[in-house]
């Protein structure tokens, strides 16, 4: 029932047998088979259990969550507009090795805070309009509840984050 192209994704770390953890493909005629219209179409599948294995055996994923493994920075873009910049962001604290997540645009920086405290992150990245077009971010330093008052804020260029942030880690 496939027509053209056909795909399948496999793990080298799994059994022989075993190892296919998804693929699919070209269904053109499938429809028709079926009592249907002439369709094009494509699909394809996940073997859930085939892709458990996997992350377990090449130790992908860790199984448990300790305190190093927590989101250290949540990347917030306020504004529509602010997405290319937010992915910049959390694709160079990454890269630094900074355990760092993306916000939800849309969501108000009051509810995305608050996500972020949940989570365990000690900064939150801001990136709204004013940001965008002065082109830089404002880190501000999220603090357990009884650690003070009023959280610290700082700007730097997207390239700098990896270093305000490493150094705030040891001064804050």
């Amino acid at each position: 029932y496939y027509t053209r192209t056909t795909f399948e994704f496999r793990c080298g770390a799994l059994e022989a047998a075993q190892d296919a953890l998804g693929g699919g493909g070209r269904y053109d005629g499938l429809a028709l088979t079926l009592g249907g219209d002439p369709t094009p179409a494509l699909g394809f599948a996940i073997g859930t259990e085939r892709t458990i294995a996997a992350i377990k055996e090449t130790g992908a994923a860790s199984t448990s969550a300790g305190d190093d493994e927590r989101v250290a920075v949540v990347v917030m873009p306020l504004v529509e507009e602010a997405r290319d910049l937010s992915l910049k962001a959390v694709s160079v604290l990454r890269s630094a090795g900074v355990p760092s997540d993306l916000g939800i645009p849309g969501r108000s920086a009051k509810a995305q805070l608050r996500s972020a405290s949940r989570l365990g992150a000690h900064a939150a990245v801001l990136i709204g309009g004013d940001e965008i077009e002065e082109n830089f971010v404002t880190v501000r330093f999220l603090r357990a509840k009884g650690e003070g008052s009023a959280p610290d804020q700082e700007r730097c260029a997207v390239d700098e984050l990896a270093g305000l942030l490493g150094r705030a880690r040891t001064t804050k």
